[in-house]
């Protein structure tokens, strides 16, 4: 058995000088040098971990973490007539998890078991009411009061892997948490969540250059608002991922990898309000991820990263499993580096991105074709593209210490224009103007 026990207690204080313009004073108040602002924080951290082996593949771990912030704000020497405020923050957090863990000395296989389960604590107080008025004093209290709240988890959670041959490799993960966040009356935010989440993929090594990996996502959301006037909040969310990839190593050198994503995500609310629709959800998108690497030589190196999504949203209908689309959001992005150097590192690139997306109500305005000096406004339902494109520069040197400074510069030049839908009504003939006045109206 092996018993591991660390601590650490930090204290610090920062005077900081606060100009009196920084402080609310009255007209005609007189002037004070030397108001500082005075920050005294106290840190503990505390960890205990206990190693056990309970049989030759099977050991057991547990371990417990103590937290702790005191923070104290004070304002000295301040102007008589200034009207400030000192608090008081204090944050109380522990943890604890013991868990199993088998793992045969002969096999690549792995299992573990895990429950964890802490609390945590937040509380903010006013120290100096008595040096303000009343009225402040409550008001200040009572926002600081809003922030406070108390938080406490149980999460039970297990993952595996197991060899199915040579070169292929099943793995799984599994959580399942419990959530209780409390706050004061006066901040409606009080709730209880509950999430389950898993996950399961399968690598396979299909030769020594080609690599395979299918993964399944899933996960399940429950939230719950204990306070009335945000039970119409309380929701459902479901989440399905599935992830397949493939990366290629023809050489040494070289390495491409591509990644595709389907993922669907339903949110249904609890409840619907009288006079109102329900706002039930459903996303849908599919997306592909390119990674280049190649080496040149061995002080240049050549990167590209590549994306392209395509994101549905549209009202869901639960009796039917159906959805009526409202927006589809298609985004590409792309990033191409050279990198030279080994111990001094340079690199440039040029970066891209394109977005578009559904705008129900669109400004537009273009000049009109009798009187280009009369400008037409209106709002038109049209779809909006957002392009930016610019170079990109880093630069990263060793330091004597061992650590590295680096240093990134880019440029980045956007234009923002619509395709509206319909015609436009005393507008120029040319498809030409009417790219030119989207660009002139909407920069």
């Amino acid at each position: 058995m092996t018993v591991e026990g660390r601590t650490r207690l930090t204290s610090l204080r920062r005077d900081a000088y606060q100009s009196t313009s920084f402080l609310n004073r009255r007209p005609g108040a007189r002037r004070s040098a030397g108001t500082v602002e005075a920050t005294t924080r106290d840190t503990l951290r505390a960890a205990l971990e206990v190693d056990a082996a309970l049989a030759e593949a099977l050991s057991w771990t547990s371990q417990f973490n103590l937290r702790a912030l005191r923070r104290r704000t004070r304002t000295l020497n301040p102007p008589p007539e200034a009207l400030f405020s000192n608090t008081a923050y204090d944050r109380r957090a522990y943890d604890a998890e013991t868990a199993l863990r088998y793992r045969p000395n002969a096999s690549a296989a792995l299992a573990r078991l895990a429950v964890r389960f802490g609390a945590e604590t937040d509380r903010r107080e006013l120290t100096n009411r008595d040096a303000l008025p009343l009225q402040r004093a409550n008001e200040i209290s009572n926002l600081l009061r809003q922030a406070d709240y108390d938080e406490g988890y149980l999460t039970v959670s297990g993952r595996g892997r197991i060899p199915l041959g040579s070169a292929v490799r099943l793995r799984a993960r599994a959580t399942a948490n419990i959530l209780r966040y409390d706050t004061p009356e006066a901040n409606p935010d009080d709730r209880d969540e509950v999430y389950y989440r898993g996950r399961v993929g399968v690598l396979w090594n299909m030769s020594r250059y080609l690599e395979a990996d299918l993964t399944l996502h899933g996960a399940t959301y429950h939230t719950v608002y204990l306070n009335a006037l945000r039970s119409a909040e309380n929701n459902r969310r479901r989440v399905l991922r599935l992830r397949p990839a493939l990366t290629w190593r023809p050489a040494e050198t070289t390495r491409l990898r591509l990644e595709a994503e389907a993922r669907a995500s339903y949110t249904r609310y609890d409840f619907v309000l009288p006079g109102r629709t329900a706002q039930d959800q459903a996303a849908r998108e599919l997306r592909y991820d390119l990674s280049f690497r190649h080496e040149l030589s061995d002080a240049l190196l050549l990167r590209a990263d590549a994306r392209l999504s395509d994101l549905r949203l549209g009202r869901l209908i639960e009796n039917r499993f159906a959805e009526i689309p409202f927006d589809t959001l298609r985004t590409y992005a792309g990033h191409v580096r050279l990198q030279a150097g080994t111990d001094l590192v340079a690199e440039v690139g040029l970066r891209f991105y394109v977005r578009s997306d559904y705008q129900r109500r669109a400004n537009l305005t273009y000049p009109s074709a009798g009187d280009p000096e009369q400008m037409i406004r209106l709002t038109r339902p049209a779809r909006q593209y957002v392009v930016q494109l610019g170079p990109t520069c880093r630069i990263a040197w060793p330091l004597p210490t061992g650590h590295r400074m680096r240093l990134d510069g880019w440029l980045n030049v956007q234009r923002v224009f619509y395709d509206a839908y319909g015609p436009l009504p005393l507008a120029p003939a040319t498809p030409i103007c009417y790219l030119l006045c989207a660009l002139r109206g909407n920069l």
